[in-house]
């Protein structure tokens, strides 16, 4: 009885050694990318700067592209159903790039342990219904979108505004949307999901239709990189004209 007694205490002690082994590891592996972490210049093959036949050369041919009415911008790709949007500027190379999560290695996946690795950002858009966040970087040109506090999707590149129309916009701890002084249209006046899938895929608007979340990713493409949602007179501007102002 005695002996049965002692190996139920040492396999009770192993498990427990190996339990406190398992959360060291994980305390251990988020310090060290505390400490020496950087997010990542692209995915997919594709980084900001990349010519254009470097980009179809990892990529294949897009399964799209068009002119966006961007004053930065001189034309718009996208792959896989919108799981790649490349934004290319004069020059042929890639300007800005959006692409879902699954195409970027990070080693977070909510906003908790982004934050504790990146620190506080520096942009934040808060959707209107509440599901969706944009969290900007700065320093990296790098903003990652979380729906419901999982990452969605990754964009890098040159940095507009990096907002989601409709909702709250900050940029370092200052309020701007809703506000005077907000750069996106009121609700009313932005083009409806609908609108933006017949002029930016006709060719793909009855397979997007029916494919969970594709819409919201073509919204927040269009607006954000495209500049359809954003006021006349902030379309040739950034959030540093934001800054600028005095606060209300």
């Amino acid at each position: 009885m005695g002996k049965f007694i002692r190996y139920v205490l040492y396999s009770a002690g192993v498990l427990v050694g190996l339990f406190a082994l398992l959360l060291s590891k994980g305390a251990i592996e988020l310090q060290w990318n505390t400490m020496f972490y950087e997010p990542p210049a692209g995915g997919f093959g594709i980084t900001i700067g990349m010519h254009e036949k470097d980009v179809v050369f990892n990529n294949g041919v897009p399964d799209g592209c068009h002119a966006p009415p961007s004053f930065k911008i001189e034309r718009v790709c996208h792959y896989g159903l919108m799981s790649r949007v490349i934004a290319y500027g004069s020059d042929q190379r890639v300007s800005r790039l959006s692409m879902t999560s699954g195409g970027v290695n990070v080693p977070f996946k909510d906003v908790e342990d982004m934050r504790i690795i990146l620190g506080p950002e520096d942009i934040l858009a808060i959707s209107e219904n509440f599901n969706e966040r944009k969290y900007t970087y700065l320093e990296w040109g790098i903003s990652f979108d979380y729906f419901q506090n999982s990452l969605s999707m990754v964009t890098f590149g040159d940095i507009t505004y990096r907002g989601i129309p409709g909702g709250e916009y900050w940029v370092e701890g200052r309020q701007f949307c809703p506000s005077a002084n907000c750069p996106y249209k009121d609700k009313e006046e932005i083009v409806d999901k609908e609108e933006i899938v017949r002029n930016s895929r006709a060719a793909y608007e009855e397979e997007l239709r029916s494919i969970e979340g594709s819409l919201l990713r073509i919204r927040e493409a269009s607006v954000d990189v495209w500049g359809e949602a954003l006021k006349p007179e902030f379309k040739d501007k950034d959030y540093r004209y934001l800054l600028s102002l005095p606060a209300d």
